[in-house]
C-alpha cells in the first residue's frame, strides 16, 4: 500500500510540473537568461577572465595573446584559430624519459621540450564547437593544477 501511495503521489506531482510548465498545449520555452552564453573565441575581456581565476596580474602581450603569473610562475594564453592554448617554461634540464613518464600518466596537460631542451607545460581547448565561459575557467584551473603538480615533481631541479 504504501508503494502504490508513493506511486500515486510521484504521478501527481509529474502531472502537475507538466501543467505548469505547459503554456497553450506545448511546454513554456526557457527564458534566455537561463542557458550560459556560449563562445566559440575567447576575447580580451574573456582572457582576463580566465586568467583571473588562476594568476595575478593580466598582461595583453598583442592581440590573442596574454600573460599572467601563477605563483611566481610566468603563464601565457594563446588565442588562434578558435584554440586557445595555455602554457608555460621551465629553464630546467629534463630528460626525455621524465618528460614520456609525465605524459603516459597525465591527461590533461602535455610536456614536450623546447630547442634547448627546456620544458613546456601547455594545455590546448578548441572552441570552435562552442563552450562556456564557465568552462574555460575550470580547464585553466585544471592547467594550474598540473602546473603545480609538475613543479612539486621537478622540485629539485628548478631553479
Amino acid at each position: 500500500m504504501t508503494r502504490t501511495f508513493r506511486s500515486a503521489v510521484v504521478a501527481g506531482l509529474m502531472t502537475l510540473v507538466t501543467l505548469g510548465a505547459a503554456e497553450n498545449g506545448r511546454a513554456a520555452a526557457p527564458k534566455k537568461n537561463d542557458s550560459p552564453e556560449m563562445i566559440d573565441a575567447v576575447t580580451e575581456a574573456h582572457a582576463r577572465a580566465i586568467l583571473g581565476e588562476i594568476g595575478t596580474g593580466f598582461e595583453k602581450i598583442k592581440t590573442g595573446v596574454y600573460r599572467t603569473d601563477v605563483d611566481g610562475q610566468p603563464v601565457v594564453l594563446i588565442v588562434e584559430d578558435g584554440v586557445v592554448t595555455i602554457a608555460t617554461s621551465f629553464e630546467m634540464g629534463v630528460s626525455l624519459k621524465e618528460v614520456n613518464k609525465w605524459n603516459r600518466s597525465k591527461r590533461f596537460a602535455r610536456l614536450y621540450l623546447d630547442e634547448d631542451n627546456d620544458p613546456i607545460l601547455t594545455a590546448d581547448l578548441e572552441l570552435s564547437s562552442g563552450v562556456t565561459l564557465d568552462s574555460v575557467k575550470e580547464w585553466a584551473k585544471t592547467y594550474k593544477l598540473c602546473l603545480t603538480i609538475f613543479r612539486g615533481t621537478m622540485k629539485g631541479k628548478m631553479s
